[in-house]
């Protein structure tokens, strides 16, 4: 891993550094572990991990520790009504997977396309 996730969410260079720094070593070390699987299975599995890709799983991490309660029925709250109790709900991401962050999923994109292009002819 080139940069660090405590390196990506330096104070001063993200939003969520003071959140990141305030959560417990464990939780920061769960969240980073269930973030790189799932970065992992988006991108092809002969993937060699870059900086961009280690982003994706920052993020990815910030964003369950935020959101794992709600990402766990894969929709949350938008609107909620006392009278006649109605609540509406939304999906979390806007590919329909719940539990992604958009910001890691514009990462993943972005690392996709970083991605070495070859192609090998074989005659014989």
């Amino acid at each position: 891993m080139a940069i660090t996730a405590d390196e990506y969410f330096a104070a001063g260079a993200h939003l969520d550094a003071e959140y990141w720094s305030n959560q417990d070593a464990a939780v920061r070390t769960a969240a980073l572990t269930m973030a790189e699987t799932m970065i992992r299975t988006l991108l092809p599995a002969s993937f060699t991990f870059n900086d961009t890709a280690w982003k994706a799983v920052f993020e990815q991490a910030v964003f369950l520790i935020r959101n794992h309660a709600s990402q766990t029925s894969g929709k949350v709250v938008t609107t909620q009504t006392i009278g006649e109790l109605s609540k509406s709900f939304s999906v979390i991401s806007k590919s329909g997977r719940a539990n992604l962050s958009p910001a890691a999923e514009m990462l993943v994109e972005l690392a996709r396309k970083q991605m070495p292009r070859t192609v090998r002819f074989v005659r014989g």
